[in-house]
């Protein structure tokens, strides 16, 4: 599944959308979160803020512009 996805940078950030757009199912699971041992981020709100703001539109137009399978109807039977 993840292989046929779009592929863009950053694109972890979208990843639950992404998949409901192929119509598959998204789990939330808990997680641990661990205090940093070593060294400090380099990323803030200032760096990270434009750059998901443009891939959030990126986003966007994907989920816009996704084609879904033609949907089958079975056709009368002629007896």
């Amino acid at each position: 599944m993840f292989l046929a996805l779009p592929y863009f940078d950053r694109m972890h950030r979208f990843l639950p959308a992404l998949i409901k757009r192929e119509g598959r199912a998204v789990w939330s699971l808990p997680v641990t979160h661990r205090p940093r041992v070593f060294g400090e981020s380099k990323d803030d709100v200032r760096n990270r803020f434009w750059t998901g703001i443009f891939d959030l539109f990126g986003v966007m137009w994907l989920l816009r512009r996704r084609r879904l399978p033609p949907r089958h109807q079975e056709l009368p039977s002629s007896r």
